[in-house]
């Protein structure tokens, strides 16, 4: 089995059990972040990853705030923009079938 490497921990920078991946609601320039078959979003959705000791310290729904780099690409890594930088990247729902049945 093929051992996964995300690269260092963008919140802590550490190296070790970095396996949880966090896709954001805001774009990135880089075009490897995340996006959607289903409703056409292009894949510019801003991608971070953190190790296991972040996760268990700030939990999953506060480790957002703690962000200090987001992915770019296979291991590259770019800071965090200001609130007021952020491009929202969004579902459309109104594409997705399945919230509307």
């Amino acid at each position: 089995m093929e051992t996964m490497n995300l690269g260092s921990c963008c919140v802590c920078e550490s190296r070790t059990d970095v396996n949880n991946v966090l896709q954001l609601d805001f774009k990135v320039e880089s075009e490897s972040g995340w996006g959607c078959i289903v409703c056409d979003l292009p894949a510019e959705g801003a991608v971070a990853c953190f190790c296991d000791a972040c996760l268990h310290l700030y939990g999953p729904d506060d480790i957002e705030p703690h962000l200090r780099f987001l992915m770019d690409g296979r291991e590259g890594r770019i800071p965090v923009p200001s609130p007021q930088e952020r491009i929202p990247h969004v579902h459309d729902m109104r594409r997705h079938p399945e919230e509307y049945p």
